[in-house]
């Protein structure tokens, strides 16, 4: 089994094998397609065809490249699919390396044409699926970007709406939107200088508690400023007004 090196996916050099005829070899974890140093791993009732059309999105997506040896398996059942992407041990509680994998889950099903469910799971070498996620889809706006799994689109259109109405989006700047039983969470991605200015959190303060009170109606909401690798983390709470005692 190959482990996959996510630092290295994100730097690797593109290169293409997209349409070269690959041959089907039987490995002890079903069907199995190699992709110069990578491997596609499947078995019924995936077809032959729609592997490789995720392999050859993984490609696409510069998951699979020349240099960097990696697995992934893809499985299907009545909900869509499941990519299980299989980590080294260190990194697979990486939020930074989840969302990663998060995206990358929804570029593959973009490059392939999957409009069913899209869900991605970290795995070990033994192909035990440490965790699952939602995989997430980009919607943009002019020069912004957000990240949403695929039942949030109308909360992500409105929270570019929202963003546009106030100028946001003649900044650069990438975002992600999620839900739970918790409620809302936000993350803006940020770039290295901008993540540390000292005045950083003062600027993004209003419009946190502006989208939880106007986007969201006040539900719940977790509102993070990330680093650009979505690694570090800077949560926003809600702001309180305070009384003083006489």
């Amino acid at each position: 089994m190959r482990i996959g090196n996510i630092l290295g996916t994100i730097f690797a050099v593109i290169f293409s094998i997209v349409g070269i005829y690959l041959e089907v070899f039987d490995s002890p974890y079903g069907q199995r397609l190699e992709y110069g140093n990578s491997e596609l791993l499947y078995e019924e009732p995936v077809t032959e065809e729609l592997a490789r059309r995720i392999g050859d999105a993984l490609v696409r997506a510069d998951w699979f490249d020349d240099e960097i040896e990696s697995s992934v398996q893809v499985q299907q059942d009545a909900d869509g699919l499941q990519l299980n992407f299989v980590i080294m041990d260190d990194y697979q509680s990486k939020i930074w390396l989840i969302e990663q994998v998060r995206i990358k889950g929804g570029e593959v099903a973009l490059i392939a044409d999957w409009t069913k469910g899209l869900t991605v799971g970290i795995a070990d070498d033994e192909l035990n699926v440490k965790s699952t996620h939602t995989s997430l889809h980009l919607l943009e706006q002019e020069k912004s970007q957000i990240y949403i799994p695929r039942g949030l689109k109308e909360d992500g259109e409105r929270m570019l709406a929202f963003a546009k109405e106030r100028g946001l989006t003649e900044k650069a700047q990438v975002m992600l939107m999620d839900r739970d039983d918790k409620g809302y969470l936000v993350k803006v991605r940020l770039t290295e200088d901008a993540f540390r200015s000292p005045y950083i959190e003062t600027e993004y303060q209003g419009m946190r508690d502006v989208l939880q009170a106007e986007l969201f109606a006040n539900s719940p909401m977790q509102f993070y400023l990330t680093d650009e690798y979505w690694d570090t983390q800077k949560e926003l709470k809600k702001l309180t007004n305070a009384t003083v005692a006489h």
